[in-house]
């Protein structure tokens, strides 16, 4: 009773009034914008809505590695094509060195063509990690590849790994 009271008075005063109808001004003035919602919904914050924006994809083409007997010195060879109109793929080339050198990030990046990469490794997965990155437009992908197929020389499969912007990259 309360309540039914409270919005008859609101709706007395104009308090509690229906929308006007925007003007042709307005209406030509506003764009509709899909807002990201969650399976509930409900609007994402800014920061998932950014994770799943579609960015494409960058592919991995023939990608090998060659290490020594010691495992001291490891040669990586691989093309990543990012498929943007009138581009070829880039051409990446770098050799690691070191005690376990399959398995030695690298953390200082290594320049290839207009993009920088690193790789990281997981021991207990037994994975490499290669991280491509175009700093002018701060995008990325992180490309993992299983031991097994990065077997000395063998020329892996061409794969594709989804475009994310940089972390911290604000649109």
């Amino acid at each position: 009773m309360l309540a039914r009271t409270l919005i008859a008075s609101l709706l007395a005063t104009g308090s509690l009034a229906a929308p006007r109808p925007a003007t042709s001004l307005e209406s030509s003035l506003t764009k509709h914008i899909d807002i990201p919602k969650n399976a509930a919904g409900m609007p994402l914050p800014l920061s998932e809505a950014e994770q799943n924006v579609d960015l494409g994809v960058w592919t991995i083409q023939e990608l090998n590695r060659t290490c020594d007997g010691k495992d001291t010195v490891c040669q990586w060879h691989f093309l990543v094509n990012t498929h943007k109109q009138g581009t070829k793929p880039y051409r990446c080339m770098f050799k690691v060195e070191g005690e376990r050198a399959s398995k030695t990030p690298v953390t200082v990046p290594r320049p290839c063509e207009v993009l920088e990469v690193t790789t990281g490794y997981d021991e207990p997965g037994k994975f490499t990690v290669i991280t491509p990155v175009h700093r002018p437009s701060s995008r990325i992908i992180y490309a993992g590849y299983n031991d097994s197929v990065l077997t000395n020389g063998t020329t892996v499969r061409d794969e594709d790994w989804a475009v994310e912007y940089l972390p911290g990259h604000e649109q």
